[in-house]
């Protein structure tokens, strides 16, 4: 995800990301330390599940935020199992919204999975960069 709406989130949650920078678990640093690790069209989806999260759990903190195998993927510390729920109700939703554009999308692929919608994937299979303009910031 590009900087700009990664601070957004920081700046808006700030208690999720307070692991952020200096916390470290014996000698590994935890890997929120890499950022959200998401294409932008997941921010939405973010903001919305973040503010759940923090009205469920204001002492919940992020460890690491990211896509695998084309579904979102949040990671936490200790929290309650209303904030697990909840995050597995928004992994699911993941697959049913692009995580280039943010547009309905679903999932797709073979051998590397992405949830993209229907011109996102045309972009794809044409060979065209659509994570671009994420790489420009």
């Amino acid at each position: 995800m590009r900087g700009e709406l990664q601070s957004k989130l920081i700046e808006k949650y700030p208690g999720l990301f307070s692991e952020l920078t200096e916390w470290r678990s014996g000698d590994m640093v935890t890997p929120i330390c890499f950022g959200i690790e998401t294409g932008d069209g997941w921010y939405d989806l973010l903001d919305e599940l973040f503010g759940k999260m923090v009205e469920l759990d204001d002492t919940v903190v992020l460890s690491q935020v990211k896509e695998k195998f084309g579904e979102l993927r949040v990671y936490t510390g200790p929290t309650t199992d209303a904030v697990f729920d909840l995050i597995d109700d928004y992994t699911e939703k993941s697959l049913r919204v692009c995580e280039v554009c943010g547009k309905e999308g679903k999932l797709r692929g073979h051998e590397w999975l992405r949830t993209l919608c229907d011109e996102c994937q045309e972009k794809r299979d044409r060979g065209e960069n659509i994570y671009a303009a994420e790489s420009e910031d």
